[in-house]
């Protein structure tokens, strides 16, 4: 078809077309998927909601895939797959479960950086214990020959020298980042890895701190533009080509609470049209065991495709740890990053995903008076497609 049917069969077809998209959460569409596997195999052992499961499994493949690619969209731009997540979910869904179980991988891997980071820090501070002696040392000889009214020449060259040998301060790798306001956050991220994380079970803690007051700042990080903080006192923090992934589990009253505070200029910043929103059906009251041990997590029954008894879940959590392993390479410049690029069929379905939706804005349609939602939903749909790809066909795969 030419470009002109391509956008008449968009706007005859939208619905037809976003159909994929509008589907049930409970469809087993894609059974033979690795995350589909492991979703279903996950909610089945925690009791926890299949929805809540798969946001979390998600939001870690984003956490360890963030720095490893981009994407490239059918207009030619280069965007980030990072994605923002918020899973409503009462007291007693099993969210502290599900991440305990999905983010094993993370936490596994963080420990092992800071054991690193522990070792590198011994070093530096010994390294900067000589440097500062040494630098003593010529500043005494400096005062002197200045007092003596001598040459200084070969003095500054050294103390020139010294600063060029000077150590840096290792880079202090937190895959999941814990500030609570931006310019301490942006710190981290220019100091630390500039692949960053905002994290946790107890999201109306974070929804609560100055963080969510700087909504120019998430939205930019979430488009991979520049991110600066200026400081008259201190440093100033600068994090170029950044990427953030946001995971909240949050009550909904808590949710609602926010809302009522902060929605209004959140929404209409952008923010929330950025984001994907998990809110499951409630499982409590109808989790049921047959008897202790029905349910380990290597019954034969998920075990069938990999060796030595692993699960699906195992199969996930070794790609994931994988990808996370390469963070330090990426930073150092020795891992290259890639650009995902869509096939010709990939692109095709792409371009009619987005003349649907734009069509879908018109008066009568399903994105009538959410058009800010819709501007950013084909984006969000081809990241997630992204995430899926890479886990499914690995970092080469189109």
């Amino acid at each position: 078809m030419s470009g002109y049917e391509d956008i008449r069969y968009a706007i005859e077809n939208s619905r037809v077309i976003l159909a994929d998209y509008n589907q049930g959460g409970n469809s087993k569409l894609y059974e033979n998927v690795l995350i589909e596997q492991v979703s279903y195999e996950l909610a089945e052992l925690i009791k926890a909601p299949r929805a809540l499961v798969l946001t979390k499994l998600l939001s870690a493949l984003c956490i360890g895939l963030q720095p490893l690619a981009d994407v490239q969209t059918p207009d030619g731009r280069v965007i980030p797959i990072s994605c923002y997540y918020f899973i409503l979910a009462k007291s007693g869904e099993r969210k502290s479960g599900a991440e305990k179980k999905i983010y094993k991988p993370i936490d596994d891997v963080q420990r092992e950086f800071d054991k690193i980071h522990a070792e590198l820090m011994r070093h530096y501070r010994r390294k900067l214990l000589i440097f500062e002696e040494k630098l003593k040392a010529l500043k005494k000889d400096l005062r002197k020959a200045v007092s003596k009214e001598e040459d200084t020449e070969e003095i500054e060259r050294k103390i020139e020298e010294l600063f060029e040998a000077k150590p840096e301060c290792p880079r202090d790798i937190q895959l999941i980042n814990t500030d609570t306001t931006s310019e301490a956050f942006l710190d981290g991220m220019a100091r630390g890895s500039k692949f960053a994380a905002i994290a946790s079970g107890e999201g109306g803690s974070v929804l609560r701190s100055a963080l969510f007051n700087d909504s120019p700042m998430l939205n930019g990080l979430w488009g991979g533009e520049v991110a600066r903080k200026a400081r008259k006192t201190t440093q100033s923090s600068l994090v170029i080509d950044g990427r953030l992934t946001i995971s909240l589990d949050v009550q909904p009253e808590v949710f609602e609470d926010f809302l009522e505070k902060k929605g209004k200029a959140l929404s209409a910043s952008g923010f929330f049209a950025r984001c994907f929103m998990t809110w499951p059906g409630s499982l409590i009251g109808s989790r049921y065991f047959e008897k202790s041990g029905d349910h380990d997590s290597r019954d034969d029954e998920y075990a069938e495709e990999f060796e030595d008894g692993d699960t699906h879940f195992d199969e996930y959590a070794r790609r994931l740890t994988g990808y996370l392993e390469k963070l330090p390479r990426v930073l150092s410049g020795d891992e290259p990053r890639v650009v995902i690029k869509l096939s010709k069929n990939a692109d095709k379905k792409m371009v009619s995903i987005g003349n649907a939706i734009e069509h879908e804005t018109n008066p009568g349609g399903m994105f009538e008076g959410h058009e800010e939602y819709a501007s950013k939903l084909a984006e969000k749909i081809l990241r997630l497609a992204c995430l899926l790809n890479i886990l499914e066909y690995g970092l080469d795969s189109d």
